[in-house]
């Protein structure tokens, strides 16, 4: 051997190890051990074998993909309720204010009815009516509600100013005064409230009369109800 080779043999040697070793140290080359994707060895929990992105775990504060959001077009929450109560014909809440209903003549014995809906325990709807007392007819009055929860009230005045408006009691319902000093009849349906009356003295046969109908309850809902009334 020839003497340069004996002596610089084991340092060649050496050379050669290292360099082998310097290969091996990872599979692409980088002795860092990091993935060639840049993700952690040891964080490989998500759906596609790395966490990050969509996949986070929710626990950590991050987005789970699994899970629609606004930004993906995924659906929102709903509001509980769900529903909006319309009430878009919504009588006024006084006797001014009162949906004016007409008149009816006694004559017309057919059973009128009025819908409606209360929205909430602070709406209160007031109808306007009356009843024209023609000669030759029985003037038989009824008003009624089928709906629960809701309170029907009826308050009336006699036509003629001139005459005395005298209350008789109820047919339906308890003795209600209103809160502009008419006397009526107040009743919890499904139920009746009718007034019972006569205008003046002995002598005045025209019991013609105005009518204000006030409907409320006392839950805090929306409910549609419906009331009826015949002469």
């Amino acid at each position: 051997m020839h003497p340069f080779l004996r002596y610089r043999l084991p340092l060649i040697l050496a050379l050669a190890a290292g360099g082998v070793w310097l290969g091996c140290g990872t599979d692409n080359g980088d002795a860092s051990g990091q993935d060639p994707e840049g993700y952690p060895p040891d964080e490989t929990d998500g759906e596609d074998g790395h966490t990050g992105g969509n996949a986070l775990d929710a626990s950590s504060g991050g987005k789970d993909a699994s899970k629609p959001d606004a930004s993906d077009g995924g659906d929102l929450p709903v509001p509980d309720g769900g529903k909006e109560c319309v009430d878009t014909d919504d009588p006024g809440g006084s006797e001014a204010l009162a949906k004016a209903l007409g008149d009816t003549p006694d004559s017309d014995d057919t059973t009128k009815t009025v819908t409606g809906v209360l929205n909430g325990v602070l709406d209160t709807d007031f109808y306007s009516l009356s009843v024209t007392d023609t000669f030759g007819s029985i003037l038989e009055a009824h008003f009624k509600t089928p709906t629960s929860g809701i309170e029907l009230c009826v308050f009336l005045k006699c036509k003629d100013a001139k005459v005395t408006t005298n209350f008789k009691g109820c047919t339906g319902g308890v003795e209600t005064t209103s809160s502009i000093g008419m006397s009526g009849c107040c009743a919890t349906g499904p139920s009746e409230a009718t007034p019972k009356w006569s205008c003046g003295g002995f002598t005045t046969t025209d019991d013609s009369a105005n009518f204000y109908v006030r409907i409320k309850q006392t839950a805090d809902a929306c409910t549609p109800y419906d009331w009826t009334y015949t002469f």
